[in-house]
């Protein structure tokens, strides 16, 4: 008897955490090579504010995650093998950028009786890291990490700032390792 009741409310665990689980999306676009570069500037994080509601951030929290997002790529980057320098003298400056985008997706309508695709809009976070050569202006590489922000009232839904420690993370593993040696 336990196990006839144990079995459907384990799928419906199974099929709430599939359903938060976000989407990740990675865009990569290389103007230089940069893996070449020994050392690496972390610039201090941008984090666009969301809107005033439910996930908004104060500006406290808005800094404290600055800051965390800035250490992590720090973190990130020293392992992929760049020296992370304080000041100048770099060969690599790195600009970080987390915001929440609202986007627009076909998907197909849950109504049996409409079988055509509609437009949803969905929440996703965004974290741009873009390189900057130390010598000139232009952006060497620019890296964009996306994941779908899960519905809110979802019991297992991650946190705004994990997701944004996550999207992060997926960042830092498509910015090339440095080959130039520390």
């Amino acid at each position: 008897m336990l196990q006839r009741t144990w079995f459907p409310s384990m799928l419906l665990v199974i099929a709430l955490a599939a359903c938060a689980a976000p989407r990740v999306e990675l865009r990569t676009r290389v103007d230089a090579d940069v893996s070449r570069a020994r050392s690496v500037r972390v610039l201090p994080a941008e984090v666009v504010p969301l809107e005033e509601g439910d996930g908004a951030l104060g500006s406290a929290a808005r800094e404290a995650l600055s800051g965390e997002l800035r250490r992590l790529a720090e973190a990130g980057l020293s392992e992929r093998g760049y020296h992370v320098a304080e000041d100048g003298g770099s060969d690599l400056q790195l600009a970080v950028s987390a915001k929440v985008d609202r986007v627009t997706r076909r998907t197909w309508s849950s109504d049996p009786d409409a079988s055509a695709l509609r437009d949803v809009e969905l929440e996703e976070v965004v974290v741009v890291l873009r390189a900057f050569d130390g010598a000139s202006p232009a952006e060497a590489l620019r890296v964009e990490a996306r994941r779908r922000l899960p519905d809110r009232a979802l019991p297992f839904a991650p946190s705004l700032d994990e997701l944004y420690r996550r999207t992060l993370g997926d960042a830092i593993d498509a910015f090339p390792a440095a080959t130039g040696g520390v």
